[in-house]
């Protein structure tokens, strides 16, 4: 009986390091879960957070590859497009969302982000105001996208 309680806690203490780590935790899912999208969407998002772009948009492209119907791969896409400063793929991608799924709310904010974000990235300070740092800094983006400091003065200067 000890020996049982001293493997299943072993498992379990395995386990919870695991969950430390969304990249590792996601990569033991996949393979337990062959030929599903989720798991790569939830790859991609970790690590998009983690700030790995590259890997980021391979996992959402997996995930559209395995179910292209399911749109969160796609707004996956496009998140890791937006975190990486691909603007243009970005804008391209959340209207391909908006096109599979009309009333998919987030992509609305998405899409504001990426498009306030291209905005303010060319220099068209005059057309960059509040809203679209207002946008941004809803959306959680405005930490994440850096522009230059001339850009962000110039905000703060209206």
């Amino acid at each position: 009986m000890l020996l049982l309680i001293a493997l299943f806690s072993f498992w379990t203490v395995e386990r919870n390091r695991l969950w430390q780590d969304p990249v590792a935790f996601w990569k033991t899912v996949r393979p337990r879960r062959p030929g599903k999208a989720r798991p790569f969407i939830n790859l991609s998002v970790a690590y998009r957070e983690r700030g790995d772009h590259a890997q980021a948009i391979a996992a959402a492209q997996t995930a559209i590859r395995l179910d292209p119907r399911f749109v969160n791969g796609f707004f996956a896409l496009g998140s890791a497009y937006l975190e990486q400063g691909d603007l243009d793929l970005a804008i391209a991608t959340f209207q391909d969302v908006l096109h599979r799924m009309p009333d998919y709310a987030d992509v609305y904010n998405a899409l504001a982000s990426a498009t306030c974000a291209k905005v303010c990235s060319l220099r068209r300070l005059r057309h960059c105001g509040r809203t679209c740092v207002s946008i941004l800094t809803i959306s959680g983006h405005w930490s994440t996208w850096r522009p230059s400091n001339h850009i962000r003065e110039g905000i703060g200067r209206r």
